[in-house]
């Protein structure tokens, strides 16, 4: 690892270790470090995921030290209950078992990760079939709407729906196909490793990976967001607008002004 990216990690850590704290004095019985930093496969753009086991259950975003900040909190009985959601434990499962621990006076964290660490598929296979089968038949609908759509001529709810099939379907195959991933952001490829050829070819066109334009679409689409944002951004309270605008500084960084929004577009 370069010595930047040793420096990066080691503030990262020092910056989860002291909300660690702050969340502990708010009441929280134990919290530890999930995602791309405890499975040591960040990017630039990572953000610093904790669990909190506590008594309220929610999930928040807030800037703090020049990172997104995300915290997940909820019972060590709701976190029990995600071990046997099918479609939880492909990120649960793998997240626990390598969860750095930062506050846990209880043991209550070691409890739980020491149970995802002898969990298996097993222990779920029936449910997790029913609901495969149960999912794949909703999305006949989808499919439907998006025939529908495309023989009248309505385009952008059609994209709509497309967007929809493709984003659901990897998530089913996962289930089906008993996959555990350490981030949402590699299911998409090891279902395709999995399945191979030719749902990866169909699955790289069906969702514009292989068209030319796919900065342009990129682009675009963070466009929209800018956009969507200054449209409400009055709704947005303090720690809402920071998170937002980290997110919109991350894609100046990618795409410069964004030349084809204009300025007062720009949160």
């Amino acid at each position: 690892m370069r010595g930047t990216d040793v420096a990066t990690t080691k503030r990262a850590f020092a910056t989860a270790h002291e909300i660690a704290r702050r969340l502990q004095a708010q009441g929280a019985r134990a919290v530890v470090l999930v995602g791309s930093y405890a499975h040591g496969r960040r990017h630039y753009a990572s953000d610093i995921d904790l669990h909190v086991i506590g008594k309220r259950g929610d999930h928040i975003l807030e800037r703090y030290g020049g990172y997104l900040i995300s915290i997940s909190r909820g019972t060590a009985d709701d976190a029990r209950r995600g071990f046997r959601d099918p479609f939880a434990v492909g990120k649960d499962i793998p997240g626990w078992r390598h969860a750095v621990i930062l506050v846990d006076p209880q043991r209550i964290a070691r409890k739980l990760r020491a149970e995802a660490r002898r969990w298996h598929w097993g222990l779920i296979k029936d449910k997790a079939d029913r609901e495969v089968a149960a999912d794949i038949t909703h999305v006949a609908e989808n499919v439907q709407k998006l025939l529908g759509l495309l023989s009248v001529g309505q385009v952008m709810a059609a994209a709509v729906q497309r967007s929809v099939i493709a984003f659901r379907l990897p998530g089913i195959l996962a289930v089906h196909h008993r996959i555990l991933y350490e981030s949402e952001n590699n299911y998409v490829e090891l279902v395709a490793r999995r399945m191979g050829q030719p749902w990866t070819r169909y699955q790289r066109k069906a969702l514009g990976i292989q068209a030319e334009s796919l900065a342009a679409t990129s682009e675009a689409t963070l466009a929209l967001y800018v956009l969507a944002i200054a449209e409400v951004r009055p709704l947005l309270d303090r720690r809402q607008r920071s998170v937002v605008g980290g997110a919109c500084d991350l894609i100046r960084q990618r795409f410069g002004n964004l030349k084809s929004v204009q300025d007062e577009g720009h949160p």
